[in-house]
């Protein structure tokens, strides 16, 4: 299965986890250590049948142990760790997944503003395609290089985000999180032609 010691009995493999949750809660790292080893290809797995790419199923997988360290004070668990970390790491894969189908709609609803199709309130309606494409070329302005460059390569150019961490020689997961923050900052300045009833 997940862990590498088969041969301990459910209840002792609760009782071995537990024991590790209380040394992570008492500040040893060691434990979270021994926590990642026998879990984290386990909770990859688990990550990547979601999201479909190792980079950020990697990166999934290393927030969920970075948050169990940083909340380390707050832990409650009283049951089975493994279903814990289950559903921590299946959280944070659908999470991301909402955030991409966000991302996607939000792209194509930029580009359509741009080319002036689909246009549907009467603000938008009264602009003509060259004021359309000379306010979007201003909100892209708005954005850190970087986060244009990678924005416009998914959205435009519809490079995957392997792709564009190949060709930025950047981490995946940060491809990801510049499309995400492009999306949101040209959402907020493009507000009123992209989501002119605040839905």
């Amino acid at each position: 299965m997940h862990d590498d010691t088969p041969d301990l009995s459910p209840s002792s493999r609760i009782a071995r986890d537990l024991a590790l949750v209380r040394r992570i809660r008492d500040g040893e790292g060691e434990a979270l250590s021994t926590l990642a080893r026998l879990y984290g290809q386990w909770l990859l797995d688990v990550s990547l049948n979601l999201v479909h790419s190792p980079d950020l199923a990697q990166d999934v997988v290393q927030d969920v142990f970075t948050h169990l360290w940083d909340t380390r004070h707050q832990i409650n668990i009283h049951g089975s760790v493994s279903a814990y970390l289950y559903r921590a790491t299946a959280n944070r894969s659908y999470n991301l997944l909402k955030h991409e189908r966000a991302h996607q709609s939000a792209a194509a609803r930029f580009l359509e503003l741009e080319d002036g199709s689909q246009v549907d309130n009467e603000g938008a309606l009264a602009l003509d395609r060259a004021d359309v494409r000379a306010a979007f070329e201003k909100a892209l302005k708005r954005l850190p290089p970087r986060t244009r460059d990678v924005f416009l390569m998914r959205a435009e150019q519809e490079m995957s985000y392997d792709e564009i961490a190949a060709a930025l020689d950047i981490a995946v997961s940060t491809a990801y999180k510049q499309v995400y923050l492009a999306s949101k900052q040209l959402a907020q300045l493009l507000s009123m032609w992209v989501d002119p009833e605040g839905k």
